[in-house]
Order: structure tokens, then sequence, then C-alpha cells
């Protein structure tokens, strides 16, 4: 391989675009690596949001494989609604929906929001139903309730949706809706 190769190798180029950018006066070649350095950006930057957007689908599907359904109260898995599922780049709502019906949707800049803030609880359980999302730590004492949103139709384009079908139930744990945060807990309206 000789220099001109090398080089080119190394740019990321091919060597007859090489040889072009040799031949430009200082202007052209200024503003021609300009032009190869924001495409490149522009690739990397497409890299990652495709790689973020498989990992939230990837996240979606170990959601939809752990959680337990009884009676129309979806049990989940705290650490992946929390975690890779708020991966998608461009996603603004997250949607969660059982058998068809209507989802819920929860801003996914609340639930980082909730992800931070739930950090020191290791004991935190989740369940969804149709008024909304549930956390609940220390045995019940403390707790989150995200209630849905209606959404436009333009808001709706920018939902990751996650839907829940009836198969797996729950056998060992009593149902969580029958765990109400006490008085301390916390009710919020999703905004």
């Amino acid at each position: 391989m000789g220099h001109v190769e090398r080089r080119a190798a190394e740019l990321d180029l091919a060597p007859d675009q090489l040889h072009q950018l040799r031949r430009l006066d200082a202007r052209q070649l200024v503003s021609q690596l300009r032009r190869l350095l924001r495409d490149h950006r522009a690739e990397g930057r497409a890299a990652r949001a495709r790689h973020a957007e498989r990992r939230a689908q990837l996240a979606a599907q170990a959601l939809k494989t752990s959680a337990l359904v009884q009676d129309g109260i979806v049990e989940l898995h705290v650490g992946v609604l929390l975690g890779d599922v708020l991966a998608h780049p461009t996603a603004t709502f997250i949607g969660l929906q059982l058998n068809g019906g209507e989802p819920v949707h929860i801003l996914k800049r609340k639930l980082r929001q909730v992800s931070k803030a739930l950090r020191p609880f290791d004991d935190v359980r989740c369940y969804l139903d149709r008024q909304g999302l549930h956390l609940r730590w220390r045995g019940g004492r403390g707790g989150l309730d995200l209630t849905t949103r209606r959404l436009s139709c333009t808001d709706k384009q920018k939902t990751f949706l996650v839907t829940f079908a009836e198969t797996r139930r729950m056998q060992e744990r009593p149902p969580l809706s029958s765990q109400r945060p006490t008085p301390s807990g916390a009710r919020y309206k999703n905004q």
C-alpha cells in the first residue's frame, strides 16, 4: 500500500477523492473538508440513533416477555422500563398498552426523572392498569402514580408503543393494586 492509499484510508476516503482534494486551492479545500466532516458527523449521529432505537426495541421485547398479567393489571420489570426503553432517540412519549386497549401515554422525560429519583430504592415495584403507571417502594409505603394523558395526532406519532398481551399470569404475589401508598405517597398527573 502506497503513501496515498494509506492517507486515504486514514481519512476514510477513496484514493481518487484524495487526489481531487490535492488539486483544490486552500478555500476550496477547507470547504470540501468541512462538507466531508459534516457528512461524517451526520453518519455517526445516524448510526448512534439506529443503535439507540435497536436497544429500545430489544428492551421493549424484554419488558413484554417479563411482564406478568392478572385481571387487567400488568406487573412490569422496573429496571427494564426505566432503563433502555427510554433510550429511543425520537420518542417523546412511551405508550404502554394491554390487549389492544387504550394506551397509557407517559412523557419519556418524566420517566427519566422518576428513574433518577428512584435509584436509592432497591425494592421498587411497578404495575400498569387503565388509569396509568404505578410505582411502589418501601413495601407500599411510598408510591407514585403517573396517569395517562390525551395526545394529539402529532404527539401520537412521537410515541414508542409497547403492547402487552395477557399470556403469563401472576401466581404467588397478591395484585399490586391492593398495595396503595400511605398518605405520604405521591400522586401526580403526567404533565
